[in-house]
């Protein structure tokens, strides 16, 4: 818990950071169209202009601590020729505390990446996520390719990996969470497809 306090602290800043450097520098390029160039320089340029896009293009779901999680995910996958695909209302997930939002999608997103860099063909290195509201729960959804599907126990996929004590215990704090806000997790593999499901209600639970 405090390991990923500490990651979420530093992904924060690091993405504050990020955010003021392309700013500058998207203001620094324009400056430099004004100018009288060549067309190698504008090449150079438009190369400049492409490259901090790409570092700028920050996900953006209406919830400050999910956007700096989300993003660095991305940076991850886009590192790993990960394919990410994300629609989330992030408002929805307001009434979640910071610390446990970060845990929550850290170990769904760490559990996906982990199961698709298994995979060299492109079209399996996909990780699908979207979260939405449905008659006052709000609902995450995860979904990575999977073409053998885990035996589970307690609900949750056994791993074959000698560190099988270890491995796993993510989606066991992804439950907790679940569980903490008074909803549930499941996962299931069909159809190709191996899905993670959380649903919390909209209000806390009375105490």
């Amino acid at each position: 818990q405090e390991a990923r306090e500490q990651q979420y602290q530093i992904a924060a800043q690091n993405q504050a950071d990020l955010n003021k450097k392309c700013h500058d520098m998207k203001h620094y390029i324009a400056y430099l169209r004004q100018e009288q160039v060549t067309e190698k320089s504008e090449r150079i340029i438009n190369d400049l202009a492409q490259t901090v896009e790409e570092f700028d293009n920050r996900i953006h779901t209406g919830n400050p601590v999910l956007d700096t999680i989300l993003t660095q995910e991305q940076a991850l996958c886009r590192q790993n020729q990960i394919e990410f695909r994300c629609v989330a209302d992030g408002a929805l997930l307001e009434f979640i505390d910071h610390l446990d939002l970060y845990v929550l999608f850290g170990n769904i997103m760490d559990n996906s990446i982990e199961y698709v860099l298994n995979y060299q063909e492109p079209e399996k290195r996909l990780i699908s996520l979207i979260v939405f509201c449905r008659h006052n729960m709000v609902g995450i959804k995860e979904e990575n390719f999977c073409d053998k599907e885990p035996e589970l126990r307690d609900g949750l996929p056994i791993t074959s990996k000698s560190d099988a004590g270890n491995h796993g215990f993510g989606l066991r704090s992804v439950r907790s969470i679940a569980e903490k806000y008074g909803g549930y997790m499941t996962v299931r593999c069909e159809n190709g497809l191996f899905t993670i499901s959380v649903l919390l209600p909209r209000e806390l639970p009375d105490a």
